[in-house]
């Protein structure tokens, strides 16, 4: 795997993948080709911060994941079960190589990335090496406000297709800040990604029903599929972070486990979820779907349906067709 800074990970990688909940090609080795990088860099210079996009070809469609990965010179307390290799690397000694949003280096590279509105550029020497044209950072929160700086940081378990670090932060005098939530896309598609579009507009509205959005991180990689070969997407996304706060669909079903009276919650849900809707709307317009645009969704839920039993034969049994 060209670019990786030792060839004893780009053999080791598959099979890190493959047991990450992330991967989507469950069963399957993975085919990794990497087809480019990005290089952050650590403020101290001790720890070296490489992203990788790795094109995963074992399957019928091609899916381009999202691996960072940080280099240190010695282990990170607490992170053994984020260590992916150790390799040894002549003068430098040995290297530990972590799964990169476990490492607090990386989270603040990619935090300062979206504050600052900065550009990181390829590490690839040509356009054909991309593994990002250019990233580019935006910040959204109002001007003047700085979340502050990075204290901790601990990656959520259990989620699928997403890594999402949280934040914990202080001010300039050492007193804690709201702690925010950075999701990190794994799985990369041509496209804006909802989460961030949505969440964006019903923040910029002034909505006070949903977490303030702080930035995001968008990119370009090589696709055969996007129009002239570039994909242009969301690589990741920050906004606060609300902790404590339960999950309405949980909080359901606790209440019908529990014999609960759940009406009035309920009630409170559907005029929130009619208030951001009516947001949205005004944020971004609407208008009447088109005979062409219930074909295209058609198509599109077909499409998918046909991968998923392409991808899992006994699905075909609950195919009504």
């Amino acid at each position: 795997m060209q670019g990786l800074r030792s060839p004893s990970v780009a053999a080791l990688l598959p099979t890190w993948v493959a047991q990450q909940r992330w991967y989507a090609g469950k069963g399957r080795v993975p085919a990794l080709r990497r087809i480019g990088g990005l290089r952050f860099e650590d403020p101290t210079g001790e720890v070296d911060i490489d992203v990788h996009l790795l094109l995963d070809e074992s399957g019928q469609t091609p899916t381009t994941y999202q691996v960072p990965l940080t280099y240190r010179g010695a282990r990170l307390a607490g992170a053994d079960h984020a260590l992916i290799a150790t390799v040894e690397r002549g003068s430098l000694g040995t290297r530990y190589i972590y799964d990169a949003p476990h490492d607090p280096v990386f989270a603040t590279a990619l935090l300062r990335l979206m504050l600052d509105e900065a550009t990181a550029a390829s590490d690839g020497p040509k356009k054909s090496d991309w593994a990002y044209g250019s990233v580019v950072g935006r910040g959204h929160r109002v001007a003047t406000t700085d979340p502050g700086h990075l204290l901790t940081s601990q990656v959520l378990k259990g989620e699928q297709s997403n890594t999402s670090i949280i934040l914990d932060l202080v001010d300039d005098l050492g007193a804690p800040s709201n702690p925010l939530i950075c999701k990190l896309f794994r799985v990369l598609h041509d496209g804006e990604n909802p989460d961030v579009v949505v969440q964006s507009a019903l923040a910029a509205a002034g909505s006070t029903r949903v977490p303030h959005s702080i930035g995001n991180v968008s990119g370009e990689w090589p696709d055969a599929d996007a129009p002239n070969g570039v994909a242009r997407g969301h690589l990741a996304f920050a906004q606060d972070f609300l902790p404590g706060v339960d999950d309405a669909w949980r909080v359901a079903l606790a209440a019908v486990a529990s014999g609960a009276d759940f009406s009035a919650r309920a009630r409170s849900l559907g005029q929130a979820t009619a208030e951001v809707h009516a947001t949205l709307a005004q944020a971004m317009g609407t208008r009447r779907a088109t005979d062409a645009d219930v074909v295209a969704l058609a198509r599109r839920m077909r499409a998918r349906h046909a991968a998923a039993v392409s991808e899992v034969p006994a699905l075909a049994a609950y195919d009504p067709m």
